[in-house]
């Protein structure tokens, strides 16, 4: 990831220069990248829109540091190509996403999401249905 900067006309030839330097984690911009207020003592959110170099698109990431004495612990990136979310809209929608990834890796294992010898659409539509909900009583029963 690179950081977007404006393009200043500079008089040499050739395209205006829009990407800036690379994107150190351990040490942000933090002019370039805004704290997210209304979090934990343990926890600093920033976001920013950057360039993915590898996607070839503008990103916004919201990067998550958890703290221990001050000090950053772990981190972890989230990113989302609509750059019109907010930092706290995609930590809901990502920590939504993994639930739901949990639930089906967990339907296929456990409960046969992806064994069914059906044939017609009503039944291959109730295993569907069944296999999930049978792991989401599970998970409330234990």
């Amino acid at each position: 990831m690179r950081y977007l900067i404006k393009p200043v006309k500079t008089g040499k030839k050739g395209r205006l220069k829009i990407l800036g330097e690379k994107i150190d984690i351990n040490n942000i911009d933090l002019n370039y990248f805004r704290k997210e207020t209304g979090c934990s003592e343990n926890i600093q959110i920033h976001s920013a829109i950057v360039r993915a170099v590898a996607m070839k698109a503008s990103v916004k990431v919201v990067i998550v540091y958890y703290l221990n004495d001050n000090k950053i612990k772990d981190y972890t990136i989230y990113f989302s190509t609509d750059e019109a979310h907010d930092a706290p809209h995609i930590l809901d929608c990502y920590g939504a996403r993994f639930q739901i990834e949990f639930l089906y890796r967990d339907a296929k294992q456990h409960t046969g999401l992806n064994n069914s010898q059906a044939r017609e659409v009503v039944k291959l539509e109730n295993h569907f249905n069944f296999s999930p909900t049978a792991v989401n009583i599970a998970k409330a029963v234990h």
